[in-house]
């Protein structure tokens, strides 16, 4: 059966969330993705999780003792975060979208939910590409946005921003103008042409340095040692076909 009906049989039934909730849920407990994310978040730390979605990242923040501000702006999500985390003190559930400032945006909503995105562009470079040939997303949302540097200023600085919001990154980095210890965004064949000012942007901000993950399973940097944005950039380029699929982290000495 493909994915697909897999998916429209599970969102007809109103399962879907609970179904990837259940699926996502062994990460939380899994020494090698807890190990790899215990370099970046401690007990106590603040995390931004942009693009929460059902909170599959938020779980493993959790299970390492940080406070999690957890950003999504698809209702149908929002609603199972809510329930979810109703009883947990340590989560705040805002119900934004992201970018460079604060107002509304049309969110377009697809059937697998976690493939919705502002970027319109984005939708119609997956469909180029054939990756998500045969997903719809044929429903269209007025949201409210915000910023990051918002974010900042109600909630502070926060020690990890992880960012996924399927090929509106750079949109979310033009509303940060200050340098966070350590932000993290996706990278893959469709979004691939926005990487270099994604980067541009960050090492404008001050001193950062790079590195990067593959697929997702997450349980490793690539490089052994993080590198200047010259160097990521070289990397992340068609030459090197085995870097195409990942996450990309920047890290900051933030000083006082």
């Amino acid at each position: 059966m493909k994915t697909i009906t897999k998916i429209r049989i599970l969102n007809s039934l109103g399962l879907f969330n609970v179904a990837r909730s259940v699926y996502y849920g062994w990460g939380t407990s899994n020494p090698r993705i807890l190990n790899f994310y215990s370099q970046l978040v401690k007990q106590g730390s603040l995390c931004f999780d942009i693009g929460a979605n059902i909170g599959r990242k938020t779980d493993i923040f959790l299970k390492l003792g940080a406070r999690v501000i957890a950003v999504e702006p698809n209702p149908e999500c929002v609603g199972f975060l809510k329930r979810k985390y109703r009883f947990n003190k340590r989560v705040v559930i805002i119900n934004k979208a992201m970018d460079s400032q604060e107002g509304e945006k049309d969110l377009y909503a697809c059937e697998a939910n976690s493939l919705s995105s502002l970027s319109k562009e984005w939708i119609d470079e997956t469909k180029a590409k054939g990756r998500y040939k045969d997903f719809k997303w044929d429903k269209k949302m007025k949201v409210a946005t915000t910023t990051l540097d918002q974010l900042v200023a109600e909630y502070g600085k926060p020690d990890y921003c992880k960012i996924d919001v399927e090929g509106y990154e750079i949109n979310v980095l033009r509303g940060l103008t200050q340098p966070i210890p350590v932000i993290s965004f996706e990278f893959a064949p469709e979004n691939m042409g926005t990487m270099p000012e994604c980067i541009k942007r960050l090492s404008d901000m001050g001193s950062a340095v790079f590195n990067i993950s593959l697929g997702e399973t997450l349980v490793k940097f690539v490089l052994p040692q993080w590198v200047p944005s010259q160097e990521i950039a070289e990397i992340l380029n068609p030459e090197h076909p085995q870097y195409q699929y990942g996450e990309i982290y920047a890290r900051f000495k933030i000083l006082g």
